[in-house]
């Protein structure tokens, strides 16, 4: 039997998931012209041909899809051999794979996926980002060591943390409702407003406030994310009301005011990780990391 290349594996997956070279370099962190030369080895050892072009985009053959199952499942074991290496070691060196959802991705984990890097050098982290319902879906038999996700919490893995967050009001400097400490449906009534996709329980609880007040809640923009929301109030396009952790980091350089906001809108989020795999000691402090980081944006 000839011998694989372990990342020739792992660019034939990518290839395989994004259906695109450029996008499977970009996710792997390589340059394409790798990607294509590890393809073409991979087939030039197999003797096969496993993609055919199709205008902008590499279509499997018929003897790629009968692949792919087999190398999804040897990649996975060698991810539990890399993990429990990574243990022996004392989780200072070693893989730790990240999944987590837009807003956590985006706005919460780069400070702290940096300290925490910065302190074991020898470390790689592999953070994706990818939506809640992707994730909830197929966090199971996803090969990431935590997964972190907002509610619904249903997912088939193992949910290791719960974190609950109240939303804050959210104003551009000088609003005339900085000057109260605490907005209310009947305060922010008719004021432009910049809510969450109605597909976000976000946007069901704030509407739910202001139609059961009796107020008019004048949505004039819906955008997915809350970072997308905080740029739209700084740039003055109106208020909203968002997590606090995001919220945080632009109120400290200056760029919007919070406030409290009554009544409550909450906002979970859980950590899990897949079923029947021990959690990496990596992972296990990375958890304790999170936790510290987040402590005082949790709700009491």
């Amino acid at each position: 039997m000839m011998p694989f290349d372990v990342r020739q594996l792992e660019v034939f997956q990518a290839v395989m998931e994004f259906r695109s070279v450029s996008r499977a370099a970009q996710a792997l962190g390589v340059t394409q012209p790798a990607v294509s030369s590890l393809i073409q080895r991979l087939e030039r050892q197999l003797g096969i041909v496993l993609f055919n072009r199709a205008k902008q985009r590499l279509e499997p053959t018929a003897e790629a899809l009968m692949l792919i199952e087999p190398v999804g499942r040897a990649l996975e074991s060698i991810g539990r051999i890399r993990s429990a290496l990574s243990d022996i070691q004392g989780a200072e060196t070693g893989l730790l794979t990240v999944a987590a959802h837009p807003t956590s991705g985006i706005s919460w984990l780069p400070p702290l996926v940096a300290a925490f890097q910065a302190s074991r050098p020898n470390a790689h982290i592999r953070l994706i980002t990818r939506s809640s319902e992707w994730l909830r879906e197929n966090a199971a038999s996803y090969a990431s060591d935590i997964t972190i996700f907002e509610a619904p919490i249903e997912t088939d893995s193992v949910v290791v943390r719960r974190y609950k967050f109240r939303c804050v009001a959210v104003l551009p400097p000088g609003h005339p409702l900085c000057g109260h400490e605490v907005i209310t449906p009947a305060l922010a009534a008719g004021q432009p407003f910049i809510a969450m996709s109605r597909w976000q329980t976000t946007h069901h609880l704030v509407s739910r406030a202001f139609v059961h007040g009796g107020h008019r809640w004048n949505s004039v923009i819906e955008c997915e994310l809350f970072s997308t929301a905080l740029l739209l109030v700084e740039h003055g396009a109106g208020i909203s009301v968002v997590e606090p952790v995001s919220a945080s980091g632009f109120a400290r350089s200056g760029k919007v005011e919070l406030r409290r906001f009554e009544p409550e809108i909450r906002y979970e989020v859980a950590i899990s990780h897949p079923k029947g795999r021990r959690m990496p000691l990596i992972a296990e402090k990375f958890i304790i990391e999170f936790d510290k980081y987040i402590e005082k944006y949790i709700e009491k």
